[in-house]
């Protein structure tokens, strides 16, 4: 299994789209607190979240029953100044 630390060692930099994947196989694999580690490792690389990563997490807080934390998610975007999307929207309904 390659980790993301062994793709860094080759050369590849994990970047947003590869973080979304993961975050979404993780919702996908019901794996919240595994998908939450991916996040703050996203974070931790310098790697902006974009309207699909807020949106795969608003479906990761859903699942987990957090509705307060994927509302929360509003503000988070608008402090980091992203503008929320009709799929972000359309996750939380």
């Amino acid at each position: 299994m390659i980790t993301l630390s062994g793709m860094e060692a080759n050369g590849i930099r994990p970047d947003e789209i590869l973080y979304n994947s993961l975050l979404d196989g993780c919702c996908k694999a019901n794996e919240i607190d595994l998908a939450f580690k991916v996040y703050q490792n996203m974070l931790g690389q310098g790697i902006k979240p974009s309207n699909v990563t807020y949106s795969i997490l608003v479906k990761i807080y859903s699942r987990s029953r957090e509705v307060n934390k994927a509302i929360q998610l509003l503000a988070d975007m608008k402090q980091e100044g992203v503008k929320p999307g009709i799929v972000v929207y359309t996750c939380l309904i």
